[in-house]
């Protein structure tokens, strides 16, 4: 209850919960966690309806909003914590196999329609390096948005006039973090999952 007012109250989600034109965020992200209670279910009795609801709502959860095609790693995830599911591996891809199918699909249409509006920037614009160096840098932004949001406008900008040196330090944040989260992993499952 505390995280959902948190998300309703938080300006960076004031967008998403309070304009009828981003709602494909919200009802995206509730479909994704009903996938993800489906899978739970499946995972704990697997049974083929079970798996038969499972499939049928990732693919509801998919028609709503491209990013929603994360959710099958996301279950592999859950496989390790909090379900601990002693299946092996292969065992486990070949039963998401239809959701990353489907994960595909949308992916493939996605690009593809977002092509031909052309809403795609060409790699002359924004050369490979540049978006490496923005993805880095707006985690760190984004992270400090969260704690203190301030600099907020309607349009945020993907490239904010970045060069190496800008990386730099959330570069060595992101590693740090990483290599910290993957030494505990054995320890603490539920951080790794995080």
């Amino acid at each position: 209850m505390l995280v959902a007012l948190f998300f309703a109250l938080h300006p960076l989600n004031v967008e998403a919960v309070g304009w009828l034109s981003v709602r494909k965020d919200l009802i995206g992200a509730t479909l994704a966690l009903v996938v993800m209670l489906v899978y739970c279910g499946y995972a704990r009795q697997p049974q083929p309806g079970r798996y038969v609801a499972l499939v049928a709502a990732y693919g509801v959860a998919a028609m709503t909003k491209p990013v929603v095609v994360g959710v099958p790693a996301l279950l592999l995830l859950l496989d390790d914590w909090p379900l601990k599911r002693s299946e092996p591996l292969r065992t486990r891809l070949i039963e998401k196999g239809p959701l990353f199918a489907m994960a595909l699909g949308v992916a493939v249409l996605a690009w593809r329609v977002q092509a031909e509006f052309n809403a795609i920037q060409s790699t002359d614009i924004s050369p490979i390096p540049r978006r490496l160096l923005s993805v880095v840098v707006n985690y760190s932004v984004y992270l400090q948005q969260i704690v203190w949001p301030r600099a907020l406008s309607i349009f945020d900008p993907i490239d904010r006039g970045l060069s190496l040196v800008d990386a730099v330090a959330p570069g060595l944040g992101i590693a740090c973090v990483s290599g910290l989260v993957l030494r505990c992993r054995n320890r603490f499952p539920q951080i790794f999952m995080g």
